[in-house]
């Protein structure tokens, strides 16, 4: 279950973003329980999410960020000891990222 996922130095992002799928009390009691307890309290998460923004803010970037992951950890440990480091798509916008 994925409660947040964090981001930076990835293709047109290049400073952190957090994307938090932890229902709040303005959630109107729409998350969903998921049998953890902080500090006496469900923690609960949203069924769904959007991601809204303008033309080129960097939605789908997100959205590949996640794939990447998401790759990451169902294939890192046998595709990438084929090769030397770690494949990435930095920050393109400035060379010091």
């Amino acid at each position: 279950m994925l409660l947040s996922f964090r981001v930076a130095n990835h293709r047109s992002i290049r400073d952190e973003q957090e994307l938090s799928l932890v229902a709040t009390e303005f959630n109107e009691g729409t998350g969903r329980d998921t049998g953890v307890r902080v500090d006496g309290k469900p923690v609960q998460v949203l069924p769904v999410i959007g991601l809204f923004g303008a033309n080129a803010s960097g939605k789908s970037n997100g959205l590949r960020a996640m794939s990447f992951m998401r790759r990451a950890v169902l294939d890192s440990f046998a595709d990438w000891a084929k090769e030397p480091g770690i494949p990435r798509e930095p920050f393109a916008l400035a060379p010091e990222a």
